[in-house]
């Protein structure tokens, strides 16, 4: 299930391979929220599409290599120049003159190149956790790869148990490995990804996501060219539209200095997660969700829309009450408590929480025979040679002498009988059960 189905979707086409393209919402801004490592495919967004389709347009589209694109094996097909294509193609087939690029990690590559390059259909650009070549790898992570070696033996993945991997578990980067134990290798590299406290859930969902491409589409990947630290500088310099880099200080798979140093190349605002790892859109959404929509007023340039807020002194009167379907004489009651409310209160508002009867189905779950409540702690006494102790009290004025939930609606319903009628069953098999779960809670 999906908070948010596309309004509109199909394919772009460039030397051959198809991108799938979906379009959400409308508005006088468009983000065009770009794929990363094809490793996973748009789904990643799935936190920032609702939010942001009900204020803005929103297009996503599967890199290739992963979800419903095309899977070609020649590394051209994911290097740089093919990446910034087939973003120019998806805007190109869905009519967007001009959007607000936002990518995660390598992507973040491709969007700084259109963003310098094709600067006339760039609002603005964000990226998070970019994994560009403006700093080295992290010596902690380059001194475990050997990516053209055999693949290392080596434990699996302590993840998928709950636990992390020490560095030394960066040797799985490996062709070699990829092919042998793909899914070790996904649950360790989403754990790096994700090394944020409760993350089981986005682990889960981005080691789902990567069952959907292939060692093969990783290693063809893996071949393509990166734009290198120079070019990266020059386009940067180039780059006239703003720019907000979000990145966590805890990101072991592209540290924080390289949007350091971004910020400072293209004159962008840095926004930093403390604790946040390589994945924010997925671990922190409403706080990127915020930024993304505050980032669009400032781009977009719209006017502001009319709006007042009224002081909650001068605010109506409301009332929210929650009516009970069960009977005609439980809506009586409450109409007639609503309108001795009204009584006191001139002027209120009140908002009915209710379901119509017709649609409920409110049976009494009995044996149809009355019993009273002596009649039943002489059942406990018996039972528990333990007895209650009582204080008999007189009948409270208004209280009937007997009152008894007839069970015929369930008996005509729903063709049920009650298997046991007799209170010392009844009363028996409960202390039954009670002292089996004092003895033994796991086994209950």
């Amino acid at each position: 299930m999906r908070a948010r189905t596309a309004d509109r979707e199909g394919f772009a086409e460039h030397d051959g391979v198809k991108i799938h393209y979906e379009v959400y919402g409308d508005g006088d801004v468009t983000f065009l929220l770009m794929p990363t490592w094809t490793i996973i495919h748009k789904r990643f967004w799935k936190a920032q599409i609702p939010y942001l389709a009900r204020h803005h347009r929103v297009v996503v589209y599967d890199g290739p290599g992963n979800g419903r694109s095309d899977r070609p094996l020649e590394p051209a097909a994911y290097g740089q120049d093919a990446q910034a294509a087939y973003a120019r193609a998806v805007l190109d087939a869905t009519n967007t003159e001009r959007a607000v690029l936002v990518a995660l990690s390598k992507g973040a590559n491709w969007a700084l190149d259109l963003a310098a390059n094709h600067a006339g259909r760039v609002l603005g650009t964000v990226l998070l956790g970019p994994s560009v070549a403006v700093s080295p790898t992290p010596a902690t992570r380059a001194k475990h790869v050997v990516f053209d070696g055999p693949a290392p033996a080596i434990e699996p993945s302590r993840v998928p148990g709950g636990g992390t991997d020490p560095d030394e578990h960066w040797a799985k980067y490996n062709p070699d490995y990829w092919q042998r134990e793909f899914e070790d290798f996904r649950w360790f590299f989403f754990g790096q990804c994700f090394p944020e406290p409760h993350s089981t859930k986005q682990i889960e969902d981005a080691v789902r996501w990567s069952g959907d491409t292939t060692p093969s589409v990783l290693i063809a990947d893996s071949q393509a060219a990166w734009p290198n630290a120079e070019t990266l500088a020059g386009w940067c310099a180039r780059i006239s539209a703003p720019v907000l880099l979000i990145h966590g200080d805890d990101d072991r798979i592209s540290p924080l200095k390289r949007s350091q140093i971004l910020a400072k190349l293209t004159g962008g605002r840095l926004v930093t997660v403390e604790g946040g790892g390589h994945i924010p859109n997925a671990r922190d959404p409403v706080a990127v969700n915020l930024l993304l929509a505050e980032f669009a007023r400032q781009v977009g340039r719209a006017p502001a829309k009319p709006h007042t807020f009224t002081r909650w002194n001068h605010r109506p009167k409301r009332v929210l009450y929650l009516c009970s379907p069960i009977g005609l004489g439980h809506a009586r009651r409450d109409v007639a408590i609503a309108a001795a409310l009204r009584e006191r209160h001139p002027g209120v508002r009140i908002d009915w929480l209710t379901q119509h009867p017709d649609e409920n189905l409110a049976v009494n779950c009995g044996y149809g025979k009355g019993l009273s409540v002596l009649e039943v702690l002489d059942a406990v006494d018996r039972h528990t040679n333990l007895p209650v102790k009582r204080v008999l009290e007189g009948r409270r004025a208004g209280d009937p002498p007997e009152l008894v939930a007839g069970n015929a609606r369930l008996l005509e319903t729903l063709d049920w009988r009650p298997a046991y009628a007799d209170i010392d069953r009844i009363v028996g098999d409960a202390i039954t059960w009670e002292r089996k779960l004092a003895e033994s809670p796991s086994s209950s």
